[in-house]
């Protein structure tokens, strides 16, 4: 149980320091964003800015994204330690959602980075928790 604890709080605290991040990194790029002026545009114009935008590319992620997010919210207690990372994956997805909706131009890679890092940190996450879930499972497999 000590062990379960203490992955559980490990994972919130990964969880709370990548949502943290990831909101200050949205808040700072869109300030920089829409406080820009022609004289920081250079000669190309404006290469990235702050622009809504919606199609169907949104609309088919917002379609995948909101009955994962139920779901994951029905079955957390029975995903147990898997469901934060589970969280991060679906919030890297969300952050990634969030830069291609209000951001044009190379500024959405931020998005796809952000993407990026919570699929990784999550699966190495997953990783982590279902090693010795699986060996454990195992080794009680051989003992009964």
């Amino acid at each position: 149980m000590q062990t379960n604890t203490n992955a559980s709080s490990f994972n919130w605290f990964i969880f709370g320091f990548l949502l943290l991040i990831g909101i200050v990194m949205a808040c700072v790029t869109m300030v920089d964003l829409l406080t820009m002026t022609e004289a920081d545009y250079g000669a190309d114009g404006p290469q990235s800015r702050a622009q809504f935008r919606w199609g169907s590319l949104h609309t088919g992620l917002i379609i995948i994204l909101l009955p994962l997010t139920i779901w994951l919210i029905i079955y957390w207690k029975k995903l147990h330690v898997f469901s934060v990372p589970l969280a991060i994956i679906l919030s890297g997805f969300y952050y990634f959602l969030f830069f291609l909706t209000f951001t044009v131009g190379w500024v959405g890679m931020q998005g796809m980075l952000g993407l990026a890092i919570a699929c990784i940190i999550g699966a190495l996450l997953l990783l982590f928790h279902f090693i010795p879930f699986a060996t454990d499972r195992h080794t009680r497999k051989k003992e009964g």
